[in-house]
């Protein structure tokens, strides 16, 4: 009987934090495959970045025969930022930053952001527009943040955390692109480093794993 009770208790509690977990999350784009992730490894893990001047603007990061491909960043001549995974020249998956506003996604699922306030306006999906409940708009942001040794982070937040997809710049002027969970990188990204190389790959717990 003892044990039958501990294992009621246990089970409840594995639920209960399942249950947490599931509410932890907010499904606000596709969640691309790993298979699909490696393909932009696919070249190499290393590679000198190359920069495109363009009548649109100019990009930085990696390219195939002169067409953007693999992960980069685009400043377009209006001051907006493309920054992500490209595919025969188009960023299929990313963040996009205007004026007033942040997309991150792709270009049919994707999460609308206010720049102003942070706020999470909207989700845009295949089947339509989806509103956020008043909890998720307050705890789900994209945030602007500047640290005491000099590092920014830009990009979205869970509760103030790194959490989701963001840039993080250090003061050295190195910067990384990819996903973060609960202030830690963990997920594919891609390092812009000060040499004008991109260090790509999969990381976990803020460490990039080996192949």
């Amino acid at each position: 009987m003892v044990f039958m009770k501990r294992l009621s208790v246990f089970m409840v509690c594995c639920l209960c934090a399942l249950f947490v977990q599931a509410q932890d999350e907010l499904y606000k784009y596709d969640r691309i495959p790993d298979c699909f992730q490696q393909v932009f490894n696919d070249v190499a893990e290393e590679c000198v970045t190359c920069i495109l001047n363009t009548p649109n603007g100019q990009y930085w990061g990696q390219a195939r025969d002169g067409i953007l491909y693999g992960y980069g960043i685009f400043i377009s001549n209006d001051g907006s930022q493309w920054v992500g995974q490209y595919r025969n020249g188009e960023c299929i998956f990313g963040i996009l930053m205007g004026n007033k506003t942040a997309n991150v996604g792709s270009k049919t699922f994707y999460s609308l952001y206010d720049l102003t306030t942070g706020e999470l306006l909207r989700i845009q999906t295949p089947d339509g527009v989806q509103a956020p409940d008043p909890q998720a708009a307050k705890d789900y942001r994209f945030e602007s943040m500047t640290y005491a040794n000099g590092d920014r982070y830009v990009g979205e937040t869970y509760k103030g955390q790194r959490h989701g997809y963001g840039i993080y710049y250090w003061s050295d002027g190195q910067f990384w692109y990819g996903q973060y969970r609960h202030n830690v990188r963990c997920g594919y990204g891609v390092q812009f480093g000060v040499d004008n190389k991109l260090f790509i790959g999969k990381w976990f717990d803020n460490e990039k794993l080996k192949d």
